[in-house]
């Protein structure tokens, strides 16, 4: 129970911070994302919100040495395939320049979810 507890509070913790914007929003001109869209996976700190919590389901139902060696590769590898595929279902052209920085954002997003991962770890130890 009480790992769950240690789990749930961060995850909550980031759910509210995501949200905040919204709550936070003084000027009606400025867009603000009151609900998780595509465009999210068009920055760093939007894809290392959803790989955080992604990794942290992860972490819960992965052995922890198995999840201590291979954990930080597969966030990196599933912020790309998110920065892909937020490439991709975006509107507009989609040329090699594009791509790699896709591929870039993906990369920066899931190394950014694995320092949140250590926080939190650190956190609770």
């Amino acid at each position: 129970m009480r790992r769950t507890l240690m789990v749930m509070a961060p995850l909550a913790a980031i759910l509210t911070l995501w949200t905040a914007g919204a709550a936070l929003a003084q000027d009606p001109n400025v867009p603000v994302l009151t609900d998780p869209t595509a465009a999210v996976l068009a920055t760093a700190a939007g894809i290392a919100a959803v790989v955080a919590l992604i990794t942290n389901i992860l972490r819960t139902t992965v052995p922890a040495d198995a999840f201590d060696k291979w954990g930080p590769t597969i966030a990196v590898v599933v912020g790309i395939v998110l920065a892909l595929l937020g490439l991709f279902v975006a509107p507009g052209t989609h040329d090699g320049n594009a791509v790699v920085t896709a591929i870039l954002v993906g990369l920066t997003g899931g190394w950014l979810s694995q320092n949140a991962n250590t926080q939190v770890a650190r956190l609770r130890g």
